[in-house]
């Protein structure tokens, strides 16, 4: 115990909510622990920024800080030196609370209006009863992944799995009568097998959709391999009840002239959008604070 907490009334108050804030934290975490725990690491960042720090309480103000706290919670291991350090550099990154609070219900349905339907697609050339209906039910544009926390540099397959352990999430992204039907969904073409990336069934427009995620700007080339999946799945799938099966491309960047001539060049019904994606920690940060593994471990304990 340092001798700050001894002398300082309101340091002392602050070192114990922050102890109940921690635990409360770890209740949530047994469900959420990557939003929580970042989402605690954030707050103490911006205590530590905003109201406690070495101006205030001198150069050992961090050293201090790590004792008092590990005495007031000794089964923890997360707040070393460093680690608190690179709580605080967190809230300087992401210091914009846009970045880690909720929005608001009517800002949320203004944002979802502006992107309904937005979608480039072929849906009218290629499904003309329900074309303008479809492109607006069924797609967005952009997608808003923002429920997911990832780090910078994510590869294709980070995001995939993230949204997988999210599926509740992406599915209410996605909209209304959306079902999930498999990742890496296996078809058996020919002599050959081809996985899709995600198969999903929309109750509501009964057919099959076929979603590909890429984490770069679109290529054309990219038209190829999901048009032979919309294809593979009318032929193996669909049912004679079922309408013609879609493909939406989620893709990191696009640009609109060319993703409209792409769509207009095939013959399957095909929607090309992108995504958001801003809960990003950077590479270091991530690797010098406690993983969800270790964090998970301290629970159990």
């Amino acid at each position: 115990m340092s001798e700050i907490i001894k002398t300082n009334t309101e340091y002392s108050k602050w070192i114990k909510e922050v102890s109940l804030r921690f635990r409360n934290s770890q209740i949530k975490a047994a469900t959420k622990v990557n939003r929580e725990m970042l989402l605690f690491y954030w707050s103490i960042g911006h205590d530590i920024s905003e109201n406690y720090n070495e101006v205030k309480y001198g150069k050992s103000f961090f050293k201090n800080l790590s004792l008092d706290l590990q005495d007031a919670l000794p089964d923890v291991k997360s707040f070393s030196v460093t680690n608190l350090k690179y709580m605080k550099y967190f809230y300087d990154l992401y210091n914009n609370s846009n970045r880690l609070q909720l929005v608001d219900d009517s800002k949320t349905r203004i944002c979802l209006q502006a992107r309904e339907g937005k979608s480039i697609t072929n849906f009218e050339k290629l499904l003309p009863d329900i074309g303008s209906d479809l492109a607006r039910e069924i797609t967005k544009d952009p997608y808003n992944f923002d429920f997911l926390t990832l780090r910078e540099g994510y590869d294709e397959k980070e995001l995939k799995d993230a949204l997988m352990d999210n599926i509740q999430k992406f599915l209410l992204e996605l909209g209304r009568g959306f079902a999930f039907v498999g990742r890496e969904y296996r078809l058996v073409v020919g002599d050959t097998e081809q996985f899709i990336d995600m198969l999903f069934y929309n109750i509501q427009k009964h057919c099959y959709v076929v979603i590909e995620i890429k984490t770069r700007t679109f290529d054309p080339g990219d038209m190829g391999q999901l048009g032979t999946y919309i294809a593979a799945t009318d032929g193996i799938l669909r049912a004679d009840n079922d309408n013609p099966t879609i493909g939406l491309l989620i893709c990191k960047t696009k640009d609109n002239v060319l993703a409209q001539y792409a769509t207009s060049a095939v013959n399957v019904p095909v929607g090309i959008s992108e995504y958001e994606l801003n809960n990003l920690i950077p590479d270091d940060y991530k690797s010098s604070m406690p993983t969800i593994e270790e964090i998970e471990r301290e629970l159990k304990d």
